[in-house]
């Protein structure tokens, strides 16, 4: 039996496929989580799973008594853990040095421009009032971003220094030190599409890979970002085989995934297209969040999680991966939520019913409280389609922007 050890959090998903009879899971989470996995796995409590101290003690309390065969780690907080535990302990898997050029958006786009792929311009920065200097030099507009995070959290565009001020004032930017993660501040370049490329990699090389355009229920064409689509329908489709960007988009992941040596895993690369070139944008050793996971089952028939919890177990078969019609999309919305008690909302049997709707996966009901953080990630629930061509696709926007609503009451704090 493989000793699987988890550095994560309440994503369910790779817990669900480790419970396969041949795997044992140690499971290190923040004490909030840990009631999720009890009864299921051995659990231990840290602060935080960044937290490399905590997590190297747990993890030489767990090879004290028992040999560790794989690090798994589903949220983007823990990949430097995961690195730094398998370097420190000899164990399999990403390096110390290897997480860090695809967790840390610095090295990452340092990585990107020595292997000659083409990245908006970035500087590094540590200190919030050094933005309007490094602004200058990259000119504006800009996007401060973390540069070890996802999700868009604590990611702003800046247009001038009088925007910036503003932004300071009003506390959108905190500038007190420290910083939970250095920053780094990149040239907003205007787009005409966002892409991202979701593969399976097996001894370093791409065995399966889908592409996709971000997209946010648009009632006619316009240029679309995951920055732009934040508290709005925000989703993506797979491009149909017979789109002709996708080819290019598929090279240009193989050329970048392969530049890294993962070994074994899965990655999610996110690609931006300015109209007279393709950008590499980030890359993610995990599965992409939002819907992407489900709408690449539905449309393949590939499970990503599987695939990245036991990268071992399987013997990767092109002919398993679902194959459709040339013109076929299948994609998802995340559906705006807002915080508060939520007294009203569209009932699930109308969205359901929404053309081309196959799935839907409510996160909330009428009833319950939302309380959480605005991230790209943050929706009410989460609905997938499928149509025999992208025409066909705002027939389902219009109907969402027509149905869709969202009653919130403020609650006491």
């Amino acid at each position: 039996m493989r000793h699987v050890v988890l550095l994560t959090s309440d994503k369910l998903s790779p817990w669900q496929r480790l419970q396969d009879g041949r795997t044992r899971v140690s499971a290190i989470a923040k004490p909030k989580y840990i009631g999720l996995y009890e009864g299921a796995f051995e659990t231990h409590a840290v602060d935080d799973v960044a937290n490399f101290t905590q997590a190297a003690q747990v993890l030489q309390n767990i090879l004290s008594r028992n040999p560790v065969d794989q690090i798994v780690t589903p949220i983007e907080r823990a990949v430097l853990t995961g690195g730094f535990l398998r370097s420190y302990f000899d164990l399999p898997g990403l390096s110390f040095e290897a997480t860090q050029r695809v967790s840390n958006k610095v090295r990452m786009k340092q990585h990107f421009a020595a292997h000659g792929f083409r990245t908006p311009k970035f500087l590094p920065l540590n200190r919030i009032e050094d933005i309007p200097e490094a602004a200058c030099k990259l000119q504006w507009p800009v996007i401060l971003k973390p540069a070890i995070g996802s999700g868009s959290m604590n990611t702003h565009r800046i247009d001038s220094r009088a925007h910036f001020e503003t932004l300071l004032a009003e506390g959108v930017i905190d500038s007190r030190p420290p910083f939970r993660a250095p920053m780094i501040l990149e040239s907003c370049i205007e787009i005409q599409n966002e892409y991202h490329v979701d593969s399976v990699v097996r001894t370093g090389k791409v065995v399966f890979a889908s592409v996709s355009r971000v997209i946010e229920a648009a009632l006619e064409p316009k240029p679309c970002s995951i920055l732009n689509t934040l508290g709005g329908f925000c989703g993506s489709h797979i491009l149909a085989e017979a789109d002709p960007i996708r080819e290019r988009l598929l090279e240009l992941n193989r050329c970048v995934v392969e530049s890294f040596a993962l070994g074994d895993g899965v990655t999610h690369f996110e690609v931006l297209d300015n109209g007279a070139e393709l950008l590499a944008g980030e890359i993610a050793v995990r599965p992409g969040g939002g819907g992407v996971v489900d709408a690449i089952r539905i449309h393949h028939g590939v499970d990503l999680w599987q695939a990245f919890v036991d990268p071992s177990g399987e013997i990767w078969d092109a002919s398993r991966v679902r194959c459709r019609p040339a013109k076929a999309i299948t994609g998802w919305y995340g559906l705006p939520a807002r915080n508060g008690l939520i007294a009203d909302m569209t009932p699930k049997e109308t969205l359901q019913a929404l053309p081309g709707v196959l799935e839907l996966d409510l996160h909330y009901r009428a009833g319950q409280t939302v309380q959480d953080k605005t991230t790209s990630v943050f929706y009410v629930g989460v609905l997938y389609f499928h149509f025999e061509s992208e025409s066909e696709l705002i027939r389902l926007n219009r109907a969402l922007r027509d149905r869709y609503y969202l009653n919130v009451e403020a609650v006491a704090q």
